[in-house]
């Protein structure tokens, strides 16, 4: 049996999978990893994999904290190597805070049409 537990937490708007992986530990401490926002940046994919092998492997390194793991935020992105996802919308810039502000739809920056305006799985 493989340690940890594999969680589809929604699907991207070209339907690929986003996925968790949750590692038990104390109810005190949630470590929240998220990776992979922007397509064209694949080392924190690279990483928050890494660190899934890692706690699979070795079971005490979750023993000081309960880890979520989403290693693919943006798997459309992801898949064509490209910042923004498949709505050409750069999701780590979509968050509804109070400093959002509607930028150029012509931008590898651009926000959205409104502010969380884009699927976001939930953790």
């Amino acid at each position: 049996m493989i340690f940890g537990m594999t969680l589809t937490l929604g699907r991207s708007v070209e339907g690929r999978a986003i996925d968790a992986y949750a590692f038990p530990g104390p109810a005190t401490h949630t470590v929240l990893v998220l990776g992979g926002f922007h397509g064209d940046e694949p080392k924190g994919v690279f990483v928050a994999r890494r660190w899934i092998d890692l706690l699979r492997a070795d079971r005490a390194a979750s023993d000081s904290a309960r880890w979520v793991l989403v290693p693919l935020v943006n798997p459309d992105g992801y898949a064509v190597r490209k910042r923004c996802n498949a709505r050409r919308v750069d999701i780590n810039r979509n968050f509804p805070t109070k400093n959002w502000v509607l930028g150029s739809q012509r931008s590898r920056m651009y926000g959205g049409p409104a502010p969380a305006s884009e699927r976001h799985p939930r953790v």
